[in-house]
């Protein structure tokens, strides 16, 4: 039987179909029969050396939605899990480690024997199941992406470790060792993971928000962190922002025709970035390919290190992190760390959005110099302080490099429904 929060959950959505015909957009939303369903998902790292199990019991909501204005006479459907980001305590430390959740929701919604609500039987049902042989990228040695945060009440300093170099345990204070493939389970399991991550989880709200947004505006946190920007422009994000930097370097910069007679035309002063030419661009994308064209960024997170051959032949060093370097923001601007590589550098704009990316970018960016524009960089010894916008490209004589700025998702970013210290009071 469905709990309380699933009955006021199947009312909002209801409203919202409601909402939609009231606006003559002819479309019908609908509860998913197959769900509620439950897992476990659980994650074992290190953190300098102390193992900590990242765990909990995660709920699956969906919908069917027929008749949109995008697809009129199609039916697809929605699937949510909360939470979508888990997190844990690091023992003897202020620190906490997150991981964002992989959906099992299709496999946790099969009964024992692989068959539907309806009673049809699905083929190779147990590929579903993440972690497992059977299943195709997500094998039992895979390893995900882990957010570790010095102090999960201020989120001053948030670290993503994105590459296998990154989650080794040899270059970091990170090391995967193991994603536990999940486990059914029911709901008096998730009401009795929720007591516990009442008392003993990590602030999540950094990390995703409910997917309908309008429950949050009344919690105190939302409040106290967002309603003082409330019909203001620049407002922070209500998540966590992530940036890598890519560093190109001569060797690899001179492949590309007509860049080595554009930098000797350059000036090339003292702590100036110079954007490259828009005419270059092209070339530059074809014979440095930091992300592919109209097909994705190419790197994949889920799991870390998994891509295509086809991804490796077009992407080569950029279809991994292990290269990236993490841009950290700080109240004075942001730098790129060039002695740390395999991890981005992230920002709770929230609760400082002194560091935000783009007020930075925007600040140094001097666009009446040159055709292109420069911007302000300077060398502190490994660090690079510099904020660009994502993707382009600028030219640093410093370094004799090109630098390229990524930003990276922290995974989901919406849950079915808000849960104990995740939007829930």
């Amino acid at each position: 039987m469905a709990g309380f929060s699933d009955r006021v959950l199947r009312l909002r959505r209801q409203a919202v179909a409601v909402v939609f015909l009231a606006l003559g957009l002819a479309a019908c939303v609908s509860e998913n029969p197959a769900y509620p369903a439950y897992y476990r998902f659980a994650v074992d790292v290190k953190v300098d050396g102390k193992p900590v199990t990242i765990e909990r019991v995660i709920k699956c909501t969906g919908e069917f939605v027929t008749g949109s204005t995008v697809a009129p006479s199609a039916t697809f459907s929605r699937t949510y899990i909360s939470p979508p980001v888990i997190g844990a305590k690091v023992p003897d430390s202020a620190a906490a480690v997150y991981v964002p959740v992989i959906s099992a929701c299709f496999w946790a919604a099969l009964d024992d024997e692989g068959r539907t609500w309806e009673g049809k039987t699905v083929d190779d049902w147990e590929a579903a199941a993440p972690f497992t042989e059977a299943h195709r990228t997500l094998k039992p040695d895979s390893r995900l992406p882990i957010l570790w945060v010095e102090d999960p009440e201020r989120f001053a300093n948030i670290e993503y470790h994105i590459s296998e170099r990154a989650l080794s345990g040899r270059h970091g204070r990170i090391e995967f060792v193991r994603a536990h493939p999940p486990e059914k389970v029911d709901e008096a399991a998730f009401e009795a993971s929720e007591r516990r991550a009442r008392l003993e989880s990590p602030d999540l709200t950094p990390f995703f928000f409910p997917e309908d947004s309008k429950v949050i505006h009344g919690t105190k946190i939302y409040r106290d962190r967002f309603a003082k920007w409330q019909g203001r422009r620049g407002k922070p994000r209500i998540g966590t922002y992530c940036l890598a930097a890519w560093v190109i370097p001569r060797e690899e910069w001179t492949r590309v025709p007509g860049v080595e007679q554009w930098v000797e035309t350059l000036r090339k002063d003292e702590n100036t970035a110079y954007r490259l030419s828009d005419d270059l661009n092209d070339a530059f994308r074809e014979h440095i390919p930091t992300s592919r064209r109209g097909r994705g960024n190419g790197q994949s997170l889920f799991p870390i290190g998994y891509v295509s051959d086809r991804d490796r032949e077009e992407v080569g060093r950029f279809a991994f992190f292990d290269t990236a370097h993490p841009v950290i923001h700080t109240p004075e601007g942001l730098y790129i760390d060039l002695q740390r590589s395999g991890l981005a550098g992230c920002n709770y704009e929230a609760l400082h959005p002194e560091r935000r990316h783009w007020v930075w970018a925007k600040a140094n960016f001097l666009r009446d110099v040159t055709p292109n524009g420069v911007t302000v960089a300077r060398l502190d010894g490994s660090q690079l302080w510099l904020a660009i916008r994502t993707l382009e490209r600028f030219f640093i004589a410093d370094i004799d490099a090109f630098v390229v700025f990524r930003a990276v998702s922290t995974g989901v970013s919406k849950s079915g429904e808000p849960v104990e210290q995740g939007w829930k009071e």
